[in-house]
């Protein structure tokens, strides 16, 4: 569940970034003009994906899970979106990132 979802455009194109509340993901950066989307998990690694069309992202954001989605409709097809390790996000990123997660949960169980 996408639970904090930024946008950011410029001349370079379009910059959506979101938070995941996810047993995997931590959070997404999709890149509209480069075809990719970025996926932070929540042991550190991030990996990106290739030829991700905004249709196909938009079908991301709006999926049940995201999760699910990423290992039904992108994952599975490699040749279609080719996916590279990037790098592995430091411990203060992972922790800042799983802050606003838990911030959000706090405000949810609020409502109630």
């Amino acid at each position: 569940m996408i639970i904090k979802r930024t946008v950011q455009e410029d001349d370079g194109g379009k910059l959506i970034e979101c938070i995941i509340e996810s047993s995997n993901i931590l959070k997404t950066n999709y890149f509209a003009h480069r075809k990719r989307l970025y996926v932070y998990f929540n042991r550190g690694k991030v990996y990106s994906y290739s030829n991700i069309t905004e249709e196909v992202y938009e079908n991301f954001e709006e999926a049940d899970s995201q999760g699910e989605f990423l290992r039904g409709e992108i994952m599975k097809n490699p040749r279609k979106y080719p996916y590279f390790k990037e790098f592995s996000m430091t411990d203060y990123e992972i922790k800042e990132a799983k802050q606003v997660i838990q911030e959000w949960k706090n405000q949810q169980s609020q409502n109630f």
